[in-house]
């Protein structure tokens, strides 16, 4: 049975390769899909953020690190 928490998790790896590739925009639809079917996936928050960085879309990112911490306040990567 394929469940919406495996959807999640093939969408967050189809934005990792992406945003590996440098196609941030991509990697950042992929990451949008995982999040819509797991909200507290704090990893996927992170890495939409990286990519929006990349983007120069600045608080658009800080939203994202913003949304990681308040998932998960000990990831020090988020402040």
């Amino acid at each position: 049975v394929y469940t919406q928490t495996a959807a999640a998790k093939d969408n967050f790896q189809k934005a990792e390769i992406e945003l590996h590739l440098g196609d941030f925009g991509e990697a950042i639809k992929y990451y949008g899909k995982a999040i819509s079917l797991y909200p507290n996936y704090a990893n996927a928050y992170y890495g939409r953020g990286k990519a929006y960085m990349h983007l120069q879309k600045n608080m658009d990112a800080l939203n994202d690190f913003w949304q990681l911490v308040k998932i998960d306040s000990t990831r020090a990567d988020g402040y």
